[in-house]
């Protein structure tokens, strides 16, 4: 018997397309106004709350996947969850309030298996956005990091605030992908969730220390086992 459940109901009205305009407002009043609209309440880490978009276009797009999009040009992750609409920043290891998440310690005997993949550096060490002017035809450039490779984001931002903002996201996410670690636990732990941090220990010296955990998956065979995927920057 296999059972599949979600925290929210996905195939809702917040996957149903939707055309609008957004002006002159800030993330907090983007996620307060979708969670409204979908019974949900709005759940923003408090440093993401101010930024602000001039101008967003929402053509024939779910509201989920707009979220998606803004998440991704700020390097967090959106989901609802438990009766609400969360919006974090990726592997801050902080909650919603910003309180940091106490991470969990896992030490070699309580591993089963595992796999893991290390690149010893981020992928991208400059990534460059565009940005016009409404009204003109001259498109301009802003750069975050100043090493090679270089990554050149796809589609243009409407202020230049907004550019720097996703050029400096998509090289901090380049950054914390350097490491990916799936590990199979010999029990379970319940108490481990999606964006918290886990502390391995007693293994490999370069594995050893804060892991970000990105998904979890229990699984009941003859026992109760929980399975984890994390990540880590170069910065750990």
């Amino acid at each position: 018997m296999t059972i599949s459940a979600k925290a929210a109901d996905m195939l809702g009205t917040i996957r149903a397309p939707k055309t609008r305009a957004w002006e002159a407002v800030t993330l907090g009043d983007i996620v307060s106004t979708i969670a409204a609209d979908h019974n949900l309440k709005p759940a923003v880490s408090e440093d993401l709350q101010p930024a602000f978009f001039g101008y967003l276009a929402q053509t024939s797009e779910s509201d989920l996947n707009l979220l998606t999009r803004l998440a991704r040009d700020l390097n967090a992750t959106v989901k609802p969850a438990a009766g609400h609409l969360v919006f974090v920043r990726r592997g801050a290891g902080k909650t919603v309030s910003g309180d940091d998440i106490p991470p969990h310690v896992i030490h070699r005997s309580q591993i089963s298996r595992g796999s893991w993949k290390l690149t010893g550096r981020g992928k991208y060490g400059k990534v460059t956005a565009e940005w016009s002017v409404t009204g003109t035809a001259s498109l301009h450039r802003v750069s975050a990091g100043e090493k090679a490779p270089e990554l050149k984001l796809r589609h243009p931002y409407a202020t230049e605030a907004e550019a720097r903002r996703a050029a400096g996201a998509a090289l901090r996410s380049s950054q914390f992908a350097s490491g990916n670690i799936s590990l199979q636990l010999g029990g379970f732990f319940g108490d481990i969730a999606a964006e918290s941090p886990v502390d391995l220990q007693g293994i490999l010296p370069e594995l050893t220390g804060i892991w970000t955990v990105t998904r979890v998956t229990h699984r009941l065979g003859e026992t109760l086992t929980t399975s984890i995927d994390a990540k880590r920057g170069e910065e750990s």
